[in-house]
């Protein structure tokens, strides 16, 4: 009896929640984790909501900075920077008031299940700002996925300041990223000498490394390795580059907010297009074996990680090539 009572008093204060928000034209969007790609992807998620529903966004999220001057979000709540009490009892509301128009943000297996044999085994091959939505009772707007990253002008000044005492211009450089994260899954690593070598390859282009302080510095580059203050400094990088090299992952989807080519070497990790965006260039292994895509946290069990052997960095450098010719009469 007192589980009936206690269930139909949630079910009211969740009535009575949505029919507020419904009312005022609002969602709120929340995620606890912070991942900072993911996070990306939910800013384009918020602008397919807007586009589809016309509802603007309450987001609540542990990397605020991502949001700001978000034109689609109402209010931008960082539960980083909460009291941990008001953060643990704000989660809690939401955990228990959600569906309709609260709604968490991430894939939601079935009870056991991991996030990626459920993406394998029972979700469509979409891109992963629908993938995190499809527990959503409302449909995304159709198009392409694209992040929303905006900057106000004040911000603008102050990193166009800071690009010019580097030395650099927009346009004149090229970003290098050579090394992933691979506390989540090693199987997205083409190996940070392959990177090198497509540098190597192409004196011409003046490339900027960025990355954690960590990770090995590719000779030739301008070193920025953990010289990047916070995610806006990066992303306005990467908007002003000429095109991007990298793995899949954050830099990508930083990239998907901007028009700057992204040159994105994919493995058999997951299939390309659940991180494609209108300005991704995906290099892949020519022929992927059947294993992928695999989905798997655990290093790959195939000798040679097939799915990635065969993309060489000879194939990247042709393909650079291509798409950026030296001007004419200069040589490569």
């Amino acid at each position: 009896m007192a589980d009936a009572v206690k269930r139909g008093v949630i079910g009211g204060v969740r009535d009575a929640i949505d029919f507020l928000l419904w009312s005022s034209g609002l969602i709120v969007l929340y995620r606890t984790g912070r991942t900072p790609g993911d996070l990306v992807c939910m800013t384009g998620t918020v602008s397919m909501l807007r586009r589809s529903l016309g509802a603007r966004v309450i987001v609540v999220s542990r990397v605020p900075v991502l949001f700001r001057h978000h034109p689609d979000v109402l209010i931008n709540i960082p539960l980083n920077a909460l009291p941990g009490p008001a953060a643990r009892l704000l989660l809690a509301l939401m955990h228990t008031v959600r569906g309709g128009r609260v709604q968490s943000y991430g894939v939601e297996p079935p009870q056991g299940l991991t996030i990626e044999q459920h993406i394998r085994e029972n979700l469509p091959p979409v891109h992963l700002m629908r993938l995190h939505a499809m527990h959503f009772p409302f449909s995304l707007s159709e198009g392409p996925a694209r992040a929303t990253i905006v900057f106000g002008e004040a911000e603008e000044r102050g990193f166009a300041r800071a690009l010019r005492a580097l030395g650099l211009e927009a346009g004149s450089y090229a970003l290098v990223h050579s090394e992933g994260k691979t506390s989540y899954t090693p199987n997205k690593e083409w190996g940070g000498g392959r990177m090198a070598a497509v540098v190597a390859a192409l004196p011409r282009i003046r490339f900027v490394q960025v990355g954690l302080a960590s990770d090995a510095l590719i000779p030739g580059c301008l070193d920025l390795r953990g010289k990047t203050p916070d995610l806006r400094h990066l992303a306005y990088l990467i908007r002003q580059a000429r095109f991007l090299l990298c793995l899949e992952g954050l830099y990508n989807h930083l990239a998907g907010a901007f028009h700057t080519p992204s040159l994105v070497v994919f493995s058999g990790f997951h299939h390309a297009g659940v991180a494609t965006y209108p300005n991704t260039v995906p290099l892949t292994n020519p022929v992927m074996p059947p294993c992928a895509p695999c989905w798997l946290c655990v290093p790959c069990p195939v000798p040679g990680k097939p799915c990635m052997s065969d993309l060489t960095p000879a194939h990247v450098v042709a393909e650079i090539a291509r798409r950026f010719p030296p001007p004419e009469g200069r040589g490569a």
